[in-house]
């Protein structure tokens, strides 16, 4: 979590506070925090870097508002916060589904052990009821041998 911290400032400062196009490098570390803290932390992550970007810009700081300047627009203050903030939501979602697919897996797997666990016991109680008649055949066979003489 720290290294994620760390790592968010570091570039923040240079894309927020020093006009250098460094924004899209805080996407990795997002991505990561996906991974590691699911959506809560990652969702106050993106939401403060998207309010360090409004900041930033509106104190005539960064990237983006040099970009306002050349343009007379901060489109590309709204365009870099909905790039990250849509990509961070739908990581979640893929990772939300994968743990899902991951609990489905272990139920549907837990279910199959038990159902080959029910037909092991079902197969030596057919094998035992099988040795019992074959036993009884074999008594029945030297029984009528022996009369037979």
């Amino acid at each position: 979590m720290l290294l994620a911290v760390i790592t968010l400032c570091i570039v923040s400062y240079f894309t927020f506070l020093r006009p250098q196009a460094l924004e899209y490098l805080l996407l990795p570390p997002l991505l990561w925090s996906a991974f590691q803290f699911r959506g809560k932390i990652t969702t106050l992550l993106v939401a403060t870097i998207s309010i360090i970007a409004f900041v930033a810009t509106s104190y005539r700081l960064g990237v983006f508002y040099d970009a306002a300047l050349k343009n007379h627009s901060i489109i590309l203050l709204q365009l870099f916060i909905g790039v990250i903030s849509l990509t961070v939501i739908v990581m979640l979602v893929i990772i939300a589904d994968n743990h899902q697919y991951r609990l489905n897996l272990k139920i549907v797997n837990t279910e199959l052990e038990q159902q080959v666990f029910e037909c092991t016991e079902d197969l030596q109680e057919s094998e035992a009821k099988a040795e019992a008649v074959n036993h009884a055949k074999n008594a029945f066979i030297a029984n009528m041998s022996h009369k037979l003489r």
